[in-house]
């Protein structure tokens, strides 16, 4: 699958969360963002991670309904759970990040 850079814009939905990678103490913050897709009139909601400084410095500045705009990737994600089913989604996994002021 190829990597392609892409821009999305959306209001933060739910809380933010904040977790550390257990080997580095890395920090990781995961969150929902419901982006509108303006020709079929609908929202579609998407599991966006950021990783490292970038991520304490939005958690600090990022609050529950706020407009972002993200630079980054799309991945599909894919394990097997602990009951042995086969898990899939899609991830944005962000760069950058800026907050509509």
């Amino acid at each position: 699958m190829e990597e392609k850079k892409e821009i999305i814009k959306g209001r933060i939905g739910k809380e933010i969360r904040l977790a550390y990678t257990p080997k580095h103490q890395t920090p990781v913050v995961r969150f929902e963002l419901a982006t509108r897709v303006e020709e079929a009139d609908l929202t579609v909601w998407r599991k966006i991670v950021l990783v490292g400084k970038m991520a304490l410095n939005f958690k600090i500045q990022a609050k529950k309904g706020m407009k972002v705009f993200i630079e980054g990737v799309e991945k599909l994600v894919q394990f097997v759970n602990e009951e042995g089913r086969d898990i899939q989604y899609l991830e944005f996994r962000g760069d950058s990040i800026a907050i509509e002021v």
